[in-house]
C-alpha cells in the first residue's frame, strides 16, 4: 500500500492509483501526516471497479493525530472508490478534522456492482473531531458493507459509525 506517516508528511497528493491486494491497509496517513489530498484511486478493487481485489485491513487508513486531510472533494476526478476490502472502507481513529467528501465506499460510480467492505463503510473512532463526512454536492455514497464488531465490543452498522469521535458533521451521504 502507500503509507503517508509523520508531522513533516505535509501537501502530498495521492492520485489516479490503482491501491489493491496488498497484505495491509491500501493507503495510511498516520502520526500526524497533515495537508494530503487522496483523489480519484481505485482502492480495494480491479481498475475497473467490478471485482473486490483486497486489501489485507482497511482501504483507508488515517490514525495518530493525522489531521486536515483531504479524502475525495468538490471538483471532476476527485471521488476515490473505495470497496471490496477485507475491514474497513475507512477507518478514521484519533485524527481530528480531515474531510470525506464524494467517494463510491462498497459499490462503484454506476452502483452496478455491490463491492461491499469486509466490515463496516466509514468508521470513526476515538478523538477526531472536526471530521466532515459529506457536504451538500459533495455527499458519499456508501453501500453494501457488512456489519461488524469494534474491538470494544460494540457491533457497527453497515454504512457510517462514530464511536466516541467527538464533534463530527454528516450531511448530504446516501447510505
Amino acid at each position: 500500500g502507500i503509507d503517508v506517516i509523520g508531522a513533516t508528511t505535509t501537501a502530498n497528493t495521492i492520485q489516479d492509483n490503482l491501491v489493491s491486494g496488498n497484505n495491509g491497509n491500501g493507503i495510511r496517513l498516520a502520526v500526524g501526516a497533515h495537508h494530503n489530498a487522496v483523489y480519484g484511486n481505485v482502492i480495494g478493487t480491479d481498475i475497473g471497479a467490478v471485482d473486490p481485489l483486497p486489501n489485507g485491513f482497511d482501504g483507508l487508513l488515517i490514525e495518530s493525530n493525522a489531521n486536515d486531510n483531504s479524502i475525495g472533494g468538490f471538483g471532476p476526478g476527485e471521488s476515490n472508490i473505495i470497496a471490496g476490502n477485507t475491514y474497513r472502507g475507512v477507518y478514521i481513529e484519533d485524527a481530528p478534522a480531515n474531510g470525506l467528501l464524494s467517494n463510491w465506499i462498497g459499490t462503484n460510480p454506476t452502483m452496478s456492482a455491490a463491492i461491499g467492505n469486509g466490515r463496516v463503510g466509514v468508521e470513526v473512532w476515538g478523538a477526531s473531531g472536526g471530521t466532515v463526512i459529506g457536504a451538500v454536492g459533495a455527499g458519499n455514497t456508501v453501500a453494501y458493507n457488512n456489519t461488524s464488531g469494534h474491538t470494544s465490543g460494540l457491533t457497527t452498522p453497515g454504512g457510517i459509525a462514530i464511536w466516541y469521535g467527538g464533534t463530527i458533521h454528516v450531511e448530504g451521504n446516501t447510505v
